[in-house]
């Protein structure tokens, strides 16, 4: 990496950022973006920048990572030289952050945004800033599909003092991985290339994009793997059934793609709108042998070893062929445990001027019900398909930046609003979620799934056309996970739903047959197929159950024998085994053949199935003292009582085997 000397004497003030730690005592706020697909959870702990507790896609307990950053400012005050970084260098003056779920309070902003007020401030506690800046910040999403890949971040910063600022500079670093939740453990295989067909407005075009590769540890050969798609692939994208024999879970893990850039920034004192790129290893420890040069640690607060961080410029090309010129440093494999170093400046700042930034943070994947599936389909095209994917996500940000440059409103961007959502995500401090229950049709013979949703409202309009262009809505349901793969179960005209709407909630039936576990999902649409996003969802699987039995004769223990697995695709579901054609009232008992009692289940849903236990409760096949059952021969017994069956009763067995 190039990098630029400073000549000024610095006095630094550093402080590490680290997750879930309170600083000083300071009260922690943490603002919580949970209307796109990329969740975030920003701690204000340390408040400039925050540490990123980041999900993608987004959902209550889903895998996620820290992004611990760093932010540092250097610039002349009274001709010394200061840097400055974290709390205590930095503090939040105030916080605010908005839901304007379906731009139901301004159509000129984003649906979920935050703002607040930065400042440098003296370390040793005069409350005097070290560099007498001012930042304005606001960070947005949305949930529109084209739009909720992407956080939108604007930053002004304004000398509010009366002495001039010279030889300003700016910089966030934070260390990047991409893998998310897999069950086996890797590591140096954070892989980036870099693309010129990444806009901004700037001079500079290109990004670095992130993304999960193979395992390449220093000073050891790549793991290899014997089971399919690791064979040929290695773990690239982290495909979750390489190191077990016939597993079912062959998802990619880490299909997703990831980038960062400032777009917008006012030029700098030369008139240039430089942005410093710089790729490094970065841990609390000590080097553990990558090159100094590439080596960032945070707790160094040496001046000049933190300047030539702040201003290094990684050389344009992606890590293989960096690693394969010998002219460079970049592309060692310490970088593939990579810190990502964003920087600006200089700038001299007069009393009242200003310097505007607008950054964006994007992610991109394959089809994730093709990523979902897993095999060497996946794990050999999700690169491209991600790349193109992040690409137009990217192109998708920037019209809206563009959209605000040009007239001062964040949605001008945006080429087409589909109807509100109709219902929001579950366990995410909001009240309107989509509601599932079961049902039977006796006199029909079908049982599935009663889903209430919030209607579109009748009065509602377009805000490109401004004519009510909603035709209906989809249902979607998956037996596998939240993130799919999720299938369209059923299309409702407008027409239909106006006929199921009541008090401005849709009530649907949707038959299904019993024992399966889905998950539902519901949006809206218009007239030219513009669909709402993924908000409307259950968090849990809930299984359809049949009609109660009378006939206790008709008892099943599904699956009997139970080998190992259910043999659901949801693998929250592989332990389930259940009891069909039963009493809607009624008792089971478990026992050992020894006539030990393991589990009661008293069972009064008035339906013909029960489980032993469930996903949601975590103890599916746990005795009555919360262990795990053994494998060998079980017997039921179960007794009704359904008013003029009281006392009938079944007894039959059944096998676990493991």
């Amino acid at each position: 990496m190039k990098s630029h000397t400073i000549h000024s004497t610095l006095i630094a003030v550093l402080m590490v950022v680290l997750p879930c730690t309170a600083v000083n005592g300071q009260s922690s706020t943490n603002h919580t973006f949970t209307r796109g697909k990329f969740w975030t959870v920003i701690s204000e702990s340390v408040p400039h920048p925050p540490i990123w507790l980041a999900s993608y896609p987004g959902y209550f307990e889903a895998p996620s990572n820290w992004f611990n950053t760093l932010s540092y400012w250097a610039g002349d005050v009274d001709g010394t030289q200061q840097v400055t970084a974290g709390f205590p260098g930095f503090n939040i003056v105030n916080h605010t952050q908005v839901k304007n779920y379906n731009f139901t309070e301004s159509l000129t902003e984003a649906e979920e945004y935050s703002f607040e007020t930065v400042t440098s401030v003296d370390p040793s506690g005069s409350s005097v800033p070290v560099i007498p800046l001012t930042v304005s910040r606001k960070r947005m999403v949305w949930s529109l599909p084209k739009y909720d890949d992407f956080i939108i971040q604007r930053e002004v910063i304004t000398n509010e003092s009366s002495v001039q600022v010279t030889n300003w500079y700016y910089s966030v670093a934070y260390g990047i991985n991409i893998s998310l939740g897999i069950p086996y453990g890797v590591t140096f295989d954070d892989e980036y290339l870099w693309d010129p067909g990444f806009g901004n407005f700037r001079m500079e075009q290109g990004n670095f994009v992130f993304y999960d590769d193979t395992s390449m540890p220093p000073n050891q050969a790549p793991v290899a793997y014997d089971i399919s798609p690791g064979d040929q692939t290695g773990d690239r994208g982290d495909p979750g059934n390489i190191t077990i024999q016939n597993s079912i879970d062959r998802r990619l893990y880490s299909p997703q793609l990831f980038t960062d850039n400032i777009v917008y920034v006012t030029p700098n004192k030369h008139g240039e709108t430089t942005v410093y790129q710089g790729i490094f290893h970065r841990i609390l420890n000590e080097n553990p042998g990558a090159p100094d040069e590439e080596f960032w640690q945070p707790t160094n607060q040496d001046p000049t070893y933190v300047f030539t961080r702040m201003t290094a410029q990684q050389a344009r090309m992606g890590w293989r062929d960096a690693n394969a010129d010998g002219g460079t440093l970049d592309g060692n494999q310490y970088e593939r445990v990579p810190s990502f170093n964003l920087g600006i400046g200089p700038y001299d700042i007069a009393p009242g001027e200003s310097v505007e930034l607008i950054r964006v943070v994007a992610l991109g994947e394959m089809d994730r019900n093709v990523s979902e599936l897993g095999g060497l389909n996946a794990t050999q095209n999700y690169l491209s398909q991600g790349l193109a994917n992040l690409k137009a996500n990217w192109q998708a940000a920037l019209d809206i930046v563009d959209g605000f440059r040009r007239t001062g409103n964040w949605n001008e961007g945006i080429s087409a609003f589909p109807p509100p959502t109709v219902g929001d995500a579950p366990f995410a401090s909001n009240d309107d979620e989509l509601q599932v229950d079961l049902y039977v049709d006796i006199e029909q013979g079908t049982q599935g799934f009663e889903l209430a949703w919030t209607a579109v409202p009748p009065n509602y309009r377009d805000p490109i056309t401004g004519t009510n262009d909603f035709a209906g809505y989809k249902v979607y349901r998956s037996e596998s996970r939240i993130e799919g793969p999720w299938i369209e179960a059923a299309d409702l005209t407008r027409a239909e739903a106006e006929g199921l709407t009541a008090g401005g909630k849709v009530i649907f039936r949707l038959p299904a047959e019993p024992g399966i576990p889905y998950r539902h999902w519901v949006t809206s649409y218009d007239l030219d197929g513009n669909e709402s996003g993924f908000t409307a969802y259950t968090y849990h699987a809930l299984a359809a159950k049949p009609a109660p039995s009378n006939d206790l004769s008709e008892v099943l223990v599904i699956p009997n024998p139970f080998r190992q697995v259910s043999g659901l695709s949801d693998p929250s579901e592989e332990k389930r085994i259940s009891f069909l054609n039963i009493p809607g009232q009624c008792t089971i008992r478990i026992f050992t053949v020894a006539g030990e009692l393991v589990r009661t289940i008293e069972h009064n849903d008035g339906f013909g199935e029960e489980a032993w236990g469930s996903a949601m409760h975590g103890d599916y096949l746990l005795t009555r003292f919360f262990q795990n059952v053994q494998p060998g021969v079980y017997i039921y017994h179960i007794e009704s009582h359904v008013q003029g069956h009281e006392g009938e009763s079944s007894i039959g067995k059944f096998m676990i085997v493991k």
